[in-house]
């Protein structure tokens, strides 16, 4: 999450979002400066995973795993656009 954080930082231009990853090992983290989230992606931790590691394109994402988005739809899909944290 940490570099996922620095990856965002130019997305999200002083903006925060929550990530509620579920399923075992899940959880909720919040990226960004702001104190009140502007949207929270709500999706599997294995899809996720899958995602930050470049195994799934953020269109796979969108179309084949249930993401739930509440708020800011276009922050949402620049956050997602932006998951890669390669290593």
């Amino acid at each position: 999450m940490r570099d996922l954080a620095v990856n965002l930082h130019q997305e999200l231009k002083g903006i925060s979002l929550v990530y509620n990853l579920t399923g075992p090992a899940g959880g909720c983290w919040r990226i960004g400066p702001a104190e009140t989230p502007a949207v929270t992606i709500r999706m599997d931790t294995l899809d996720f995973s899958r995602l930050t590691s470049g195994r799934l394109t953020p269109d796979e994402v969108r179309d084949q795993s249930p993401v739930v988005i509440d708020g800011d739809v276009e922050i949402a899909n620049r956050a997602l656009d932006h998951t890669a944290v390669p290593y």
